[in-house]
């Protein structure tokens, strides 16, 4: 009986000790990913060479790690907020080096336009739930 609750107790441990090691690189194949989506969708609509691709690949895994940490921060919503902005300029700075005149004016028209809809999908669900409560 005692060997079957130390053999539960040592497998116990050992997944523990799994989880905490693969937990964090589980998040990290996540942010890159995801970092891997936004650049391929980049590549679709900048046409990027495969330098150009490179560079921004690694320019918008550096921005998500950073936003990822700031997210899971304890600050307040305001600083976050100012903090992002931030992370967006510099992304913003960075990229722009990585890419031509026209691909950079291409880049910000899309970003815009990607704005503009999450703010309207934003409000939509924002009145769909007003619409629940009444």
């Amino acid at each position: 009986m005692k060997k079957i609750k130390s053999l539960k107790g040592l497998l116990l441990s050992a997944a523990t000790i799994l989880l905490l090691v693969t937990a964090p690189a589980i998040a990290q194949d996540k942010l890159a990913e995801g970092s891997k989506l936004v650049t391929d969708n980049m590549k679709e609509q900048l046409v990027l060479s495969d330098a150009q691709y490179k560079k921004v690949y690694d320019i918008n895994l550096d921005f998500f790690t950073q936003a990822k940490a700031l997210r899971s921060s304890g600050e307040d919503k305001m600083d976050k907020a100012k903090k992002m902005k931030a992370l967006d300029d510099d992304r913003d700075v960075k990229i722009k080096a990585a890419l031509t005149d026209k691909q950079y004016e291409t880049y910000l028209v899309n970003k815009k336009e990607r704005r503009e809809k999450l703010k309207e999908q934003f409000k939509e669900a924002r009145a769909g739930r007003a619409a629940v409560k009444e």
